[in-house]
């Protein structure tokens, strides 16, 4: 069990920006569970947004440059080069990359161990006030505190979350000595089933501390259930190719009753799909809200009744959007991708094939707003129920934070 009282915590730019909007709830219960809560976020923007007075956001620039003396920091951290590669070479599936283009991988871990003497020459201060280290996706950081480790220059306990991006057999990504960054953490902690096995499958051996742990939100109110004889249907996402809002147009265009389908996000290609809506026809009627706080989705879901909510993604993990919208007793329409069968099933909504068929979800559509009043308003308990049973914010995360990470 962690006997100090603080945590470090590296975000990709939280509570800089827009993005990560996820960790604005969890924030708070890691807040009240520790003395102080430092964050490092990896890249920094104009807008902060608000935090509890105990969460201490750190501001780093870390650089390091070899220039022109290649060999000598070989000779230097020959022993610490060696072990993560033969580490690697031994384990990975990929070890044909490794061994010829050996001269590359050299170099590249000569900028990543001077990156992690960096981080640990401007860290120093902190890391003597803990010993837990909360890497919320599995980045560049955790191979730079791996090596640290290695080298003994710290002792703490590393911690990794891995959400729907880290896997990379969705994302066909290679991660470089994730092996070796597997052996050296002490918990990974993917949000999904689908990450669990995803990690045992892939590492096999290596990833035997994997335990999945979901996300969670917080309960605000019920959606209201003044059904009508419009369908509302809302969705919320970055307009990116993966999240294929274009087929949320081709299922409308199947739909000969009254709709209203209000979308939130923004992304490049927000102008493309708003060229496509304008071929809806007239029983269709679009909002496009754009980027906006979580709060204020939340605050229409209090307000506006939503008889939907459409995700069509080709890749995700469990997604807080869907959360959000089941804590609300809001019924939704998912693709079988990454862990959306996890909190998508016959209890809360309907779950589609990837490459489904655009008029068998247009059709579910229709037949669900076709059921009586008090059809609906079961689904609609179902729905929240399951939400209470599965992503209540308060149980996953006072789990996570007094059975798993005060427990290591």
């Amino acid at each position: 069990m962690s006997n100090k009282k603080s945590i470090i915590l590296f975000t990709t730019s939280f509570p800089y920006g827009d993005g990560e909007q996820f960790l604005e709830t969890e924030i708070n219960y890691l807040c009240n569970a520790f003395e102080t809560v430092f964050v490092f976020p990896l890249h920094k923007f104009d807008k902060i947004r608000s935090i509890p007075s105990n969460c201490k956001v750190v501001d780093l620039t870390v650089s390091f440059t070899v220039q022109n003396k290649i060999r000598k920091y070989f000779f230097t951290h020959f022993s610490i080069i060696f072990k993560i590669l033969l580490k690697t070479i031994m384990t990975s599936v990929h070890r044909k990359k490794y061994v010829f283009g050996l001269k590359k991988y050299i170099i590249d871990l000569i900028l990543e161990i001077g990156m992690a003497e960096k981080y640990h020459e401007l860290l120093i201060n902190y890391l003597a006030k803990t010993d837990l280290i909360y890497f919320y996706w599995f980045d560049k950081p955790v191979l730079q505190f791996s090596i640290l480790k290695q080298k003994r220059k710290i002792n703490h306990k590393l911690v990794v979350r891995a959400h729907g991006y880290d896997y990379d057999k969705q994302q066909g990504y290679f991660h470089k000595y994730r092996e070796y960054e597997i052996a050296m953490v002490n918990k990974i902690f993917p949000v999904s089933n689908y990450g669990v096995n995803y990690f045992k499958n892939q590492y096999k051996s290596l990833a035997k501390n994997v335990d999945v742990s979901y996300l969670g939100t917080n309960f605000i109110a019920d959606n209201p259930t003044n059904y009508s004889n419009v369908i509302h249907i809302v969705s919320c996402s970055a307009f990116r190719s993966l999240k294929r809002v274009h087929l949320i147009v081709e299922i409308l265009k199947e739909i000969k009753e009254e709709v209203v389908w209000t979308h939130f996000g923004s992304g490049t290609l927000e102008k493309e799909v708003k060229l496509k809506a304008k071929e809806l026809p007239s029983n269709i009627t679009v909002h496009f809200k754009g980027m906006v706080d979580n709060s204020e989705v939340l605050k229409y879901y209090t307000e506006q009744h939503v008889d939907f909510f459409i995700n069509v993604s080709e890749i995700e993990g469990v997604p807080v959007s869907i959360m959000e919208a089941i804590s609300f007793g809001i019924p939704v329409i998912g693709c079988n991708v990454g862990g959306v069968s996890e909190i998508v099933n016959h209890k809360t909504g309907y779950l589609f094939n990837k490459d489904f068929n655009i008029k068998d979800v247009a059709e579910k559509i229709i037949e669900h707003h076709s059921k009586t009043f008090e059809q609906k308003i079961e689904f609609t308990k179902s729905v929240k129920s399951f939400w209470v049973e599965n992503f209540n914010a308060r149980k996953n995360y006072i789990d996570f934070i007094d059975n798993k990470l005060k427990n290591l």
